[in-house]
């Protein structure tokens, strides 16, 4: 059974000289360029950063792990056990 969702309408939106912006895209246009304009304004004001900073930083704040080992057949028996084999295949033949 699909879940419904309720689809929200995004109310009036105006551009920077005060239009209204009519159209769903546009809006959504809109608020792209807004987002791509702030992240250009603010990563302008950080220092550049070289490679052996950047990977410091990366691996500071995501955790890693040397050796990653699966047991596929537990995988594999978890992924049957998901599966219903009264259901028709999707698009991806799965």
């Amino acid at each position: 059974m699909l879940r419904k969702t309720k689809v929200f309408k995004l109310g009036p939106v105006n551009d920077y000289n005060n239009n209204l912006i009519p159209d769903d895209h546009t809006k959504a246009e809109h608020f792209n360029d807004f987002f791509i304009n702030v992240t250009e304004s603010l990563t302008t004001k950080l220092n550049p950063l070289d490679e052996s900073t950047l990977s410091t930083f990366v691996t500071r704040i995501t955790g890693t792990k040397d050796c990653t080992d699966f047991n596929w057949e537990l995988v594999k028996s978890n992924i049957q056990r998901a599966l219903n084999p009264k259901k028709a295949t999707g698009p991806d033949l799965v």
